[in-house]
């Protein structure tokens, strides 16, 4: 399936969102930022970087039921998530557990042992974000909420392949109630229904679909919705990002021009690495370059100095992990993920895991 690279730009962008948010936050409890002044006052246009993970969320449902109807088979499917997300995480995995208990890396400090082994697993499995277990690596929250849709999207396809409408409709009953209590505990999972009607409607090409991505920055008026509303009205910006993905699923317009930039792409690409390992980086530098920088708030030249330090350090690790982690990961597929199907074709009606589960 052809990648769409306004929904690649997309990524990028929530990339780029989630970094900005953590730099602004490292500056300022590195000392470097005086929460007080003209940082402060400017707070919440940084917090708009929390919507990122809205837009992960919104990316993952559009792309998944897309990879679940391309492979026709819930075990190939999760083969490939599990291909897709572990080589990535486990390199900073390993390296949080193996250096954090000694430099006091967040609630490390002191831990014993059995601790140790407990959280180390605990990580390793992606259960933190889903209960309430000390985390890790402080963005792998959200990977435990991945892995949770993930799972709801096989049993989906699943329980379409079903004869027995008893069994069909028994396993309804339970899936829907699990998903019902997932979103309760985790609003913001429910971004991940709104990414896949989003796909349906755009490969069905619905006219509620050919509607929404004519009208003239409907797109950026969506995401401005998402950013605003999120925390005055949450079903209103669920709505709106619902519509900005739709929007710009259609591929055309400024906004979309904007997203298919190389700076944007680019970011899609390192994506996944760069919002992993951008915290550690952030770690270190705060720790061994802001006091060396010294304590006086505000110094321009520190700021930039650190901004600049922070930038390059994150771009090439992630670059790095990038090339010599997921691309050989990627390369390494069974012989049959690669096969073309006819679900996949853009001309055709796609049995979507959202049809399949009816």
């Amino acid at each position: 399936m052809q990648r769409n690279p306004s929904i690649h730009g997309l990524r990028g962008l929530a990339a780029g969102m989630v970094l900005a948010l953590h730099l602004y936050g490292a500056m300022v409890t590195g000392g470097l930022l005086d929460s007080g002044g003209l940082a402060g006052r400017l707070e919440w246009l940084f917090a708009f970087g929390h919507r990122g993970v809205e837009l992960f969320f919104l990316i993952s449902g559009y792309l998944i039921a897309g990879s679940l109807v391309r492979h026709r088979s819930a075990t190939r499917f999760l083969a490939h998530r599990l291909r897709r997300i572990y080589p990535a995480f486990l390199v900073p995995h390993l390296l949080i557990f193996a250096v954090g208990p000694w430099v006091g890396y967040g609630w490390m400090a002191g831990l014993d042992l059995w601790g140790w082994i407990r959280h180390f697993f605990a990580n390793l499995l992606l259960l933190p974000g889903l209960f309430d277990l000390p985390i890790a690596n402080i963005v792998a929250w959200t990977l435990s909420l991945e892995m949770a849709f993930y799972l709801l999207a096989a049993a989906a396809w699943l329980i379409g392949q079903q004869r027995s409408p008893w069994r069909k409709a028994a396993a309804r009953v339970g899936w829907l109630a699990i998903a019902a209590v997932m979103i309760l505990r985790h609003p913001r999972t429910a971004f991940f229904a709104a990414g896949v009607l989003a796909w349906w409607l755009h490969q069905r090409h619905a006219p509620i679909a050919r509607a929404v991505q004519r009208v003239p920055f409907l797109g950026l008026a969506g995401f401005a919705g998402l950013c605003l509303l999120f925390d005055r009205a949450f079903a209103a910006s669920l709505l709106c990002g619902w519509g900005a993905l739709l929007a710009i699923a259609g591929n055309r317009g400024p906004l979309c021009r904007l997203l298919a930039g190389r700076p944007l792409q680019y970011l899609g690409d390192i994506s996944y690495s760069l919002y992993l390992w951008h915290p550690l980086v952030l770690f270190g530098l705060k720790r061994g370059l802001a006091p060396a920088l010294g304590t006086e708030t505000g110094r321009c030249a520190c700021v930039v100095f650190f901004l600049a330090s922070a930038l390059a350090g994150s771009l090439c690790v992630a670059e790095l992990s990038y090339r010599w982690i997921e691309q050989r990961f990627r390369r390494h597929k069974p012989a049959d993920s690669g096969r073309r199907c006819v679900a996949c074709q853009p001309q055709k009606s796609p049995a979507s895991s959202v049809e399949a589960f009816a």
